[in-house]
Order: C-alpha cells, then sequence, then structure tokens
C-alpha cells in the first residue's frame, strides 16, 4: 500500500508526475492513495501526469484500490480519462474520488463506462459539485441497469446529505448513512430502508416540500432506484 497521506513533506507537480509516471512498475502494490494533492484549489495533476497515472493502471493489473480524494480534480483534467480507465479496466476494484471539483461531464461520462464495467465493486463520488447535476437520478438508474458487479455507491445529493449505498445484491436490504458538510457520518441517522417500506411511500409523501425546482433528485427517488436495480438485473 502507498498513501500520500503519510509524506514527510508537501508535494508538488514534479513529484507527483514522478509518482504518476512509475505506477506502471508498481508491482505487487494493491492499494494506491493520492489524496490531498493540491495547492489551494489548483490539483498538483497536470494533464500529462493524470494521462500517465491512467496508462499505468491500466498496463499494471495488480491495484485494486485507488483513492484520488482531495485533488482538485475537474471535468476538463479527468473526465474522458476517467471513462476510459473504467472502460478498460482489468483489475481495479475500489475508486474514491471524493472532495474533489468534478461536476456532471465527469458524472456522465463515468456512469457511461460503468455501465458496462464488470470489475468494480466499490466506487465513491461523494461531496463533489456533481450533487447539483439534475439528470444524475436519470444517470445512475441507467447506470445500474446494465452494471452487474457494482456493490457499494457513494454519492452526494444537491444540497442535502451524502448517501452512501452499500451490498446492492438482490435480496439484501440496501442502507444509508446520512453525513455533514464535512464528512463526518452521524450513526444516530443510519436506517435501514426494506422494499416494502419504499413501496408504502405515497406519491404525496415523494414530493419536494418546496415549489422550487429541485437541484437533484431526492433521497427517497434514488434510494428507490438503487433498490429496484438489482430485482432489474437479477
Amino acid at each position: 500500500k502507498y498513501s500520500t497521506a503519510l509524506a514527510q513533506s508537501p508535494f508538488d507537480e514534479d513529484c507527483v508526475r514522478a509518482i504518476t509516471t512509475s505506477v506502471g512498475s508498481f508491482r505487487g502494490l494493491h492499494s494506491l492513495s493520492l489524496v490531498g494533492l493540491r495547492r489551494g484549489r489548483v490539483s498538483l495533476f497536470l494533464d500529462e501526469s493524470f494521462a500517465s497515472l491512467v496508462r499505468g493502471l491500466k498496463s499494471n493489473g495488480s491495484i485494486e484500490k485507488l483513492d484520488l480524494s482531495d485533488c482538485a480534480l475537474a471535468d476538463e483534467l479527468v473526465a474522458d480519462k476517467l471513462a476510459l480507465l473504467l472502460t478498460h479496466n482489468v483489475s481495479l476494484i475500489v475508486l474514491t474520488l471524493r472532495h474533489n471539483e468534478l461536476e456532471h461531464a465527469t458524472g456522465q461520462a463515468v456512469l457511461s463506462a460503468l455501465s458496462s464495467n464488470t470489475v468494480l465493486r466499490d466506487f465513491d463520488i461523494a461531496c463533489n459539485p456533481l450533487a447539483h447535476w439534475p439528470h444524475l437520478g436519470s444517470a445512475v438508474e441507467s447506470m445500474l441497469r446494465g452494471n452487474k458487479s457494482l456493490m457499494s455507491l457513494g454519492l452526494s445529493i444537491g444540497p442535502r446529505p451524502v448517501l452512501h449505498v452499500g451490498h446492492m445484491k438482490p435480496r439484501s436490504t440496501p442502507t444509508y448513512t446520512s453525513r455533514s458538510s464535512d464528512g463526518q457520518a452521524s450513526p444516530r441517522r443510519r436506517k435501514a430502508v426494506s422494499h416494502s417500506a419504499l413501496q408504502s411511500e405515497t406519491p404525496a409523501q415523494t414530493k419536494e416540500s418546496s415549489p422550487r425546482a429541485p437541484l437533484g433528485p431526492s433521497p427517497l427517488k434514488l434510494i428507490q432506484l438503487l433498490v429496484a436495480a438489482p430485482r432489474r438485473l437479477r
């Protein structure tokens, strides 16, 4: 396992470039955590270094967990490259992209690639501006119709709390954890959501109380999509 969080001194663009160009030769490494690689709101990843990272991951074959949290990653830098990585993924099981600057372009590209991905099990893209994308719910639903391997999905919905849905197996009971804006879980608000409970909700109960158009799908709507998806995939 390698993590930049354990570094003794600050990183710069040259350090990041040196790491990413060497990823292909990290044989036997199973977990790569490149977190906090930013200077203020500017990522230390350049286009060249992120492209090198993707090429290295594709050729490495042993890295199963990749964490790119808090790196100020933006659509123009990573959208197409992440989609390419997931389309040709042969070893990556866990991908974490929390606390970046990712918007709808990355969401659309990544969720589309996940539709045909059969390797990734855990995907977390919570705490990103993507949460405000009005078509997030339909994009997630479309992805789940095609994806048969994803077991855990973390994402944010508009200005509402973060939802983390795990164990998306048929006949299982999904759970979600409500988190505050700083990402801390609130155990008191963790609860199981059963199929019958969701089906018993009336239309009036699923509507937004505010007359304004919502910035994204409601938590209940997304839970309904995630619960229904495994049944469609059986």
